[in-house]
């Protein structure tokens, strides 16, 4: 059996098993299906658990993944940067100069997602 059929048998099997018992503690699950619980099979029962998680309520996920997008978005624009240098190497435009060019670009979807919040706190929800 191939490494990734293995994973994905074992992550169907701890999704199963969690679905069916409520039991998100990974060393007791391992215990209850005879597991031997090393450092592996902890995670990868703690991310399935996380996956079933998501799949259930969606909504947390995304919450949590706006909450987050600032930072995100912060420390992903030195590599958006490169990226754009890297796309526009033969041109006369050095890496500083792309950063620039991202930082503005970020600063423009910034004021768009606070216009966005602002109008559905405003309007939609109706304060």
């Amino acid at each position: 059996m191939s490494l990734l059929k293995s994973l994905s048998s074992r992550a169907a099997l701890y999704y199963r098993f969690q679905d069916e018992t409520n039991i998100n503690t990974s060393t007791i699950a391992l215990d209850s299906l005879k597991h031997t619980p090393s450092r592996f099979s902890n995670w990868i029962y703690k991310k399935t658990v996380d996956a079933g998680t998501i799949i259930e309520k969606p909504v947390l996920f995304i919450n949590y993944f706006i909450g987050k997008l600032p930072f995100i978005i912060f420390f992903f624009l030195p590599v958006f940067a490169l990226f754009i240098w890297l796309l526009y190497l033969r041109r006369l435009f050095n890496y500083m100069e792309h950063l620039i060019f991202a930082f503005h670009i970020q600063t423009m979807f910034f004021v768009l997602y606070a216009i966005a919040m602002l109008f559905e706190i405003f309007i939609i929800k109706g304060y």
